[in-house]
């Protein structure tokens, strides 16, 4: 008979597995430094994945499921789409800075060929729900006629950028800051 998977090991073992991303980088991880760090025997660890890339995806996926949790907030089309953008970003840029080292991982783990195997749900997911605001702010004459990529882009790329300046230099913007940072934002693609 299977045995159950320990859930608190599991934790320990992504803790530890993104630690060792954000000080080694991707391919600087071994799974006997993950055991070492982790405290849990390297047999245990194969118990739940097969080798590194499981482990990976796995950690990958988890980090995915939880994110898109954070930021599924409910949007109600007949609010301004200036309101729902701005309410929709905050949520991702809280749920980005909230774990900066998870943050990491997600981009390192996108710049790698790994990311091929997997969807990506939950970018899917956000860029789903900004993409039906921005239509609608499309058609209220507020925000530019442009690909839904580009303006995703606009919006979204400079949360993944300030979230590696603040990973490598212990930065934190203040809540002017982060008002001021989506005021620029938003004028760039506003009409």
């Amino acid at each position: 008979m299977a045995r159950e998977k320990d859930y608190s090991k599991i934790d320990k073992i992504f803790e530890a597995t993104l630690r060792l991303v954000y000080e080694k980088g991707f391919a600087g991880i071994k799974l006997t430094d993950v055991a070492r760090l982790s405290g849990i025997a390297i047999g245990t660890i194969y118990l739940y994945f097969k080798d590194k890339d499981d482990l990976v995806s796995q950690l990958y996926q988890y980090i995915q499921r939880k994110k898109k949790q954070e930021v599924n907030i409910e949007i109600d089309l007949n609010r301004p789409a200036i309101e729902l953008i701005k309410e929709l970003w905050m949520a991702y840029y809280q749920a980005v800075f909230d774990d900066l080292k998870a943050a990491d991982f997600f981009y390192q783990y996108q710049q790698s060929n790994a990311v091929v195997k997997i969807i990506n749900e939950h970018d899917l997911f956000v860029f789903t729900n900004l993409r039906r605001v921005l239509s609608k702010g499309v058609m209220e004459g507020k925000i530019k006629n442009m690909d839904a990529d580009i303006l995703y882009t606009i919006l979204i790329g400079p949360i993944h950028e300030l979230a590696k300046h603040a990973l490598r230099n212990n930065f934190k913007a203040t809540f002017e800051e982060k008002e001021e940072l989506f005021n620029c934002l938003i004028n760039s693609i506003k009409i």
